[in-house]
C-alpha cells in the first residue's frame, strides 16, 4: 500500500442534553448525553439505507461503523468510529491531470465521493462528562451535522422506549488555548464548577467533621452568574488559588462565551492535552487509515 504520513488536527467537545421545562434554568435543566450509548447501538441495528440522513447542501451521511469499549473500573465507556459522508446531485465532467481531456463523469447524481470523519465519545461518569472526540476534516462531517444526526435518532430512540421527546441537544467546545488564556478571552463566564475536598465541610467555619464518614472525598461547588451578567473575575481567583497550590481545590470546570458566541467549556483536566496526530493517508484514495486513526485516538483518551 502507497501511503504518506499526514498531520491530523484533533478537536474536542463535550456533548449536552438540554430539556425543555418551564421555571427552570439552562443549568438546572442540561446533563450529559447520556443517552449516546444506547442512541448508537440502536442506529447500528438499522439497515444501511435507513442509517443514511440527508443535510444541507445536498450532503448526506451514516454512521458506517463503531466498536464499544466498556470499562467497568473507571466507570466509564468509550465508542470508536466514523462517519460517512457525501456530496451527490453534482457532476461535472472529468477532467485528465496530464493531457487537459475531458470526459463525462460516470458517477451517479445520487452518488458522492466518501468522507470519513473518525471520532471517539468518552462516557465518564466519574467526570460526569461526555467527551467528543473527532479529527477536523474540511470536506467531512461539522459538530453540528454529528448532532443533528444523532438527534434524530435519539428522537426515534424515545418514541420507541415512550420517553420524553422535549429536549435538544448542543455542544460545548474545549479551546485549544491553555486554561487561563481561554478564561481571559470569554466574554462572559455563566457557571464555574470546583472541586473541593470534603475536609472543607469540617473546617471552623461549617464545623461538620463528624457527618463525613458517608461523603464522598471530593465535592462539587457550583457558582453560577445572575441572568446576563459574569462571574469572569470570581473564576480567575479560583484558578488563582488552584495554581498557587490549593491543595483542597482539585479540578475547576467553566462554562461561558467566546467573542463569537459560542458555547465554551473550560476544564484544568484538559490544559495539556495533544491536539494533532499523524498517521498515513492512502495516496491512491486520500483516505487516512482508519484503523491508525481509531489507535490514535484511543491514545488520547487514556489522559481524560
Amino acid at each position: 500500500m502507497d501511503v504518506t504520513p499526514k498531520k491530523v488536527k484533533i478537536l474536542y467537545k463535550t456533548l449536552i442534553k438540554y430539556e425543555w421545562s418551564k421555571g427552570d434554568t439552562i443549568e438546572d435543566r442540561s446533563s450529559p448525553f447520556w443517552e449516546v450509548l444506547e442512541v448508537v447501538k440502536f442506529i447500528k441495528k438499522k439497515s444501511k439505507k435507513n442509517k443514511i440522513r440527508d443535510l444541507k447542501g445536498d450532503k448526506f451521511c451514516f454512521l458506517e461503523n463503531f466498536h464499544i469499549v466498556d470499562e467497568p473500573n473507571k466507570d466509564r465507556t468509550e465508542i470508536y468510529g466514523f462517519i460517512k459522508s457525501a456530496r451527490n446531485k453534482f457532476r461535472p465532467n472529468i477532467v485528465n491531470r496530464q493531457t487537459g481531456e475531458e470526459r463525462p463523469n460516470p458517477r451517479l447524481l445520487v452518488e458522492g465521493d466518501i468522507e470519513k470523519t473518525h471520532f471517539a465519545i468518552v462516557l465518564d461518569r466519574k467526570l460526569n462528562e461526555v467527551y467528543f472526540i473527532h479529527q477536523y476534516n474540511f470536506y467531512g462531517i461539522t459538530i453540528k451535522e454529528v448532532l443533528a444526526y444523532l438527534k434524530f435518532f435519539a428522537m426515534q430512540y424515545a418514541e420507541k422506549k415512550k420517553l420524553k421527546k422535549t429536549f435538544t441537544l448542543k455542544h460545548l467546545i474545549i479551546p485549544e488555548v491553555g486554561f487561563i488564556e481561554a478564561l481571559q478571552a470569554m466574554s462572559r463566564v455563566k457557571v464555574a464548577d470546583v472541586y473541593i475536598d470534603k475536609q472543607l465541610l469540617g473546617s471552623d467555619a461549617l464545623n461538620m467533621s463528624n457527618r463525613l464518614v458517608n461523603v464522598k472525598s471530593e465535592m462539587k461547588l457550583t457558582i453560577g452568574s445572575t441572568p446576563r451578567n459574569s462571574i469572569k473575575s470570581t473564576a480567575v481567583d479560583i484558578f488563582n488559588s488552584f495554581t498557587a497550590g490549593d491543595k483542597s481545590i482539585s479540578k475547576i470546570r467553566i462554562e461561558g462565551k467566546d467573542s463569537r458566541d459560542n458555547d465554551i467549556l473550560i476544564d484544568t483536566s484538559f490544559m495539556n492535552r495533544q491536539e494533532f496526530i499523524t498517521v498515513d493517508k492512502e495516496n491512491e484514495t486520500g483516505e487516512l487509515v482508519s484503523s491508525q486513526v481509531i489507535s490514535e485516538l484511543k491514545l488520547l483518551t487514556i489522559d481524560i
